[in-house]
């Protein structure tokens, strides 16, 4: 049970640290048409909402810290287990609603149309980046294996 929660925790935090890539880019908001006013107005929405994770993942970590203390005692005290936890899903569902609120707030700011494209868009540059990968990973599929596909052909001469 113990290492139950205590792996719980870890993936909360996780999953908070990983948050959000930035599909908010002046890039692709300058592609699909936007005004630099509302790009920046778009920007100030996501950095209001990241200010609130950040302070959120801070109290997560004391948090994390705090149950990794608490789990050193052989026979920890569940009720401050619990409590810890609780508290850690806590800032998870405050970091969850900033993100939603964000959104909702940029939606509306962008406007249907703008949406669905900046949607769209994103989705094609992950396209091309998943292609380039593959590409690269058949290009060389023993790189980063410390395997060399040329061990034994020596060149002339050396």
């Amino acid at each position: 049970m113990k290492k139950f929660l205590f792996i719980l925790i870890i993936l909360v935090i996780t999953a908070s640290a990983v948050f959000t890539q930035n599909i908010f880019d002046p890039r692709l908001l300058t592609q699909i048409g936007l005004s630099t006013e509302e790009i920046e107005e778009i920007q100030e929405i996501q950095y209001q909402a990241e200010k609130k994770i950040r302070e959120a993942n801070v109290e997560m970590n004391i948090l994390k810290a705090q149950l990794e203390k608490i789990l050193l005692n052989e026979d920890p005290n569940m009720q401050q287990v619990r409590k810890t936890i609780e508290e850690t899903l806590k800032w998870r569902i405050q970091t969850e609603i900033a993100n939603v609120e964000a959104r909702i707030k940029i939606r509306k700011k962008m406007g249907s149309e703008n949406w669905e494209k900046m949607l769209r868009l994103k989705k094609q540059i992950q396209q091309r980046i998943q292609n380039n990968t593959l590409i690269q990973r058949q290009a060389a599929p023993n790189a980063g294996t410390g395997q060399n596909n040329n061990a034994g052909n020596a060149r002339p001469g050396n």
